[in-house]
């Protein structure tokens, strides 16, 4: 299942590629002149520009500003590299993962992910947000992997973390050492929506019981880890992935690798699906502000215990 960006009426929309329409998009479809006639119709939305249906292709799938829970009104500014024609290549890399969207309140993209990667590993399992919200440790607006990260090792799974970041320094200085490696952007927003004393304490237990990688990973750590019949969690400014100012913290699921960008499970709001972004954007909001602040969490599992979907 893979998520397209369509233009009707000069507008932009979201949809996912199914038998029925999804209810995010159907509920948010102005049906305009030229969108009227599908109206209740399952079948595919195309661009309008085309001269028919039969001749039709859906459009590259991306974010838009749609992190923010909105659907774009206007195609204008959209970066080209979110408007190109979809390829039906096969892809060299490619991991099946459930998909698991945000909740409503916009406030667990990291649960979400954690989600997908139990989805994957341990489908006998099945985790309600109230649970989610208890193995993560989740008590402000925005949740750092630790306390996840630490129930994911209690169900046997084997979990790497490559990142530069010196989780001692922070263990000892906190918010200062924050500003110094992220920069005061990243570190008051951090402040402001975490709980940075309860993710101290968390990450003096989970630095000894996970594998962690003090170094800066690269493009080939992604393929490296996706090859070895495992999953990766991201985190990124969401802003920088649709080409906006500013910070938001966010989790992403990598499902696949090309030669022409990343395709991931983006949570949202509102969530989508599959959807691919370029390397150079999908580097951009991942080493944000700078290359050394990239990280990936890597999940590992008994082969046995997962089933394909």
């Amino acid at each position: 299942m893979y998520s397209y960006i369509f233009f009707v009426d000069g507008k932009l929309y979201n949809r996912r590629e199914e038998k029925t329409r999804d209810p995010f998009f159907a509920s948010r479809l102005p049906y305009s002149r030229s969108s009227e006639g599908w109206k209740g119709k399952s079948a595919e939305f195309y661009d309008e520009r085309v001269a028919s249906e039969k001749d039709a292709r859906p459009l590259f799938c991306a974010p838009c500003a749609l992190f923010s829970g909105r659907v774009c009104p206007e195609t204008k500014g959209l970066p080209k590299d979110m408007r190109r024609v979809q390829n039906s290549s096969p892809m060299p890399r490619t991991t099946t993962v459930p998909f698991f969207s945000n909740t409503e309140d916009n406030k667990h993209c990291f649960q979400a992910a954690l989600r997908m990667v139990l989805g994957y590993f341990r489908p006998d399992l099945r985790y309600n947000w109230d649970e989610l919200d208890k193995i993560t440790a989740h008590t402000a607006n925005w949740t750092w992997p630790a306390a996840g990260l630490l129930h994911c090792v209690n169900l046997g799974l084997d979990v790497v973390v490559i990142d530069a970041f010196d989780f001692d320094r922070f263990i000892a200085e906190g918010y200062n050492y924050l500003v110094e490696w992220h920069g005061r952007e990243v570190a008051d927003a951090q402040r402001k929506n975490s709980n940075l004393d309860q993710e101290v304490e968390y990450i003096k237990t989970a630095k000894d019981k996970i594998r962690i990688e003090n170094r800066i990973p690269e493009r080939s750590d992604l393929a490296q880890i996706v090859d070895n019949d495992s999953v990766v969690i991201c985190h990124l400014n969401a802003a920088a992935l649709v080409a906006q100012p500013g910070y938001s913290g966010h989790f992403v699921v990598i499902t696949g690798l090309e030669a022409k960008g990343v395709r991931l499970h983006d949570p949202g709001l509102p969530g989508l699906e599959n959807m691919i972004v370029s390397w150079g954007r999908f580097a951009r909001a991942w080493g944000y502000p700078e290359k050394k602040n990239r990280s990936i969490i890597g999940f590992r599992g008994i082969v046995d215990s997962r089933k394909d979907t």
